[in-house]
């Protein structure tokens, strides 16, 4: 297994490399993903870095998934759960044998409800431990919601939306105008 970003070879299933999860947690963590992987042999893995290094979270998630070699070779079934403390940010990474039963929406939704939560109460390991359990049911076929957030949301408020149209026809209508057809120009730019 190669290093990513400085990081080291991992050492079991939880890596906490920023500190944040009490020695207990991290067993009991670590026990859990052992039993997951012995059932399924789906492999879920937790990296916890105290900063980003300047890199993305997605970027950063990506490295460290591809250097551990997270899942079974051939099945790419594995799943990282990737939290820097400094940037506050998470990541879920999800291998391709296990995007049908843990899709982005679903990851993003178990980061919203479960994991920051937590997290903003400053109980890390429930948070982790909350998404480890979330991620076993769907990979076992249980409902986890879908989540995304809605590009409706950046607007502002739902009435803009009607706006839209409105502006659109009225740069059309004024394109018109200045055509010199009479028919484009003056009925319809009237």
């Amino acid at each position: 297994l190669a290093a990513a970003h400085g990081l080291p070879a991992p050492a079991g299933f939880v890596n906490d490399f920023a500190g944040i999860l009490t020695p207990d947690a991290k067993a009991a963590l670590e026990a859990k993903l052992q039993a997951f992987e012995r059932e399924s042999n789906h492999e879920i893995s937790i990296a916890t870095v105290a900063n980003l290094e300047g890199d993305t979270i997605e970027g950063f998630a990506e490295e460290v998934f591809e250097a551990w070699g997270i899942g079974k070779e051939k099945a790419d079934n594995g799943v990282l759960i990737l939290v820097a403390l400094e940037e506050r940010a998470m990541r879920i990474e999800v291998g391709y044998g296990l995007e049908g039963a843990l899709t982005d929406a679903q990851s993003f939704w178990i980061i919203e409800k479960v994991m920051k939560p937590a997290f903003q109460a400053g109980d890390f390991s429930t948070g982790l431990d909350g998404a480890v359990d979330k991620i076993i049911a769907a990979t076992r076929g249980e409902a986890i919601p879908n989540y995304a957030p809605s590009p409706l949301r950046n607007i502002g408020n739902s009435s803009n939306v009607f706006l839209l149209p409105l502006f659109f026809f009225m740069w059309l209508t004024s394109v018109l105008a200045r055509s010199k057809s009479w028919w484009a120009g003056g009925i319809i730019g009237a």
